[in-house]
């Protein structure tokens, strides 16, 4: 999607944090130098900042620049009066500041998204599905003067997930990889990514399953000292957990193995591994597996609990 700078106010909104961030990033970069990046730049949460604060930010003009960046986090949490001094700013914004709103969710009746929607732009990131993450490889390689096999994008996700900051990162090393080669190809993909993150997450669960703490806790220090953020992790397991739920489901209906291979993702040589995993674990232990892998992910962005003890307390609560 197209980023218009000429634009003074925006509403970024959906689920996808990374494709938000690089949005902003993009803005930034064609808005703001390096010098005086530092005085002309503002990043505020909904929950910590009033409306006037914020409007009176964007009314001070740029310090040895052409414009001023002003970002509001979390501006759902917004307050009705805060929200009403920001749609009278937005009937009359300064021209040298450019105003950005981060959502999650945006309220499409909420009157400051109807102010956005009129004297604005809203951008929306929708959480992209399966087929839309293969483009959205594709796409981004393209983008970097290379191709990519449908084969090697397929390996790609298999090896990563669809976190697309995991996959932005592996995108960015196979390209380094491939030097001046055009294509980019599964072996490739094997080289450099590999399939350790994958048996890795597979080993972890399959522990997690058999109850074996222990043993859980060391294949999750190997995670980590391997460099795997607690982000990504989590995501991994949540992607293995997910595809629990949906074969406990699919094998009470007693589909084909086919079917099983095709709707899981999972190669016919693989399945019967995964297929014992899956009588591993309850659905009522998925369901508090959910809830616990969700706490996890909000302690490491906003309890200021350390990720590695995050990470530890989620392995703990998952095996009991």
């Amino acid at each position: 999607m197209r980023i218009d700078a000429k634009s003074l106010v925006y509403l970024i909104d959906g689920e996808e944090e990374f494709l938000k961030e690089e949005a902003i990033r993009k803005l930034e970069a064609e808005l703001l130098n390096d010098e005086t990046k530092g005085f002309n730049k503002a990043i505020f949460y909904g929950r910590d900042v009033d409306g006037a604060n914020i409007v009176s930010q964007a009314r001070t003009f740029p310090f040895s620049g052409s414009y001023r960046l002003i970002i509001v986090k979390d501006a759902q949490m917004l307050s009705a009066s805060d929200k009403e001094s920001l749609i009278a700013y937005l009937k009359n914004p300064t021209e040298s500041t450019c105003l950005i709103l981060v959502t999650r969710k945006a309220d499409r009746k909420d009157r400051l998204y109807q102010a956005f929607a009129r004297y604005g732009r809203i951008i929306s990131f929708d959480k992209l599905y399966d087929d839309q993450i293969n483009r959205w490889i594709a796409e981004r390689v393209r983008n970097r003067g290379k191709k990519i096999s449908r084969a090697a994008s397929r390996s790609l996700r298999e090896n990563v997930g669809s976190d697309l900051r995991s996959l932005a990162q592996a995108v960015e090393k196979v390209i380094t990889y491939v030097g001046e080669r055009d294509e980019i190809t599964t072996k490739d993909i094997e080289e450099v990514v590999g399939r350790s993150i994958r048996y890795k997450i597979f080993d972890l669960t399959d522990a997690i399953g058999r109850k074996k703490v222990d043993e859980a806790l060391r294949i999750l220090s190997g995670l980590v000292h391997d460099g795997k953020k607690a982000p990504e992790i989590i995501g991994m397991l949540f992607w293995q957990m997910k595809r629990i739920w949906t074969a406990k489901g699919l094998l009470a209906q007693k589909v084909s193995r086919e079917r099983l291979s095709q709707d899981l993702k999972v190669h016919n040589f693989f399945l019967k591994d995964f297929i014992a995993q899956t009588g591993k674990f309850r659905m009522d232990e998925l369901e508090r597996g959910f809830e616990l892998l969700l706490k996890a992910d909000i302690d490491t962005k906003t309890s200021g609990m350390k990720p590695g003890v995050a990470l530890e307390l989620l392995v703990i609560g998952l095996c009991r």
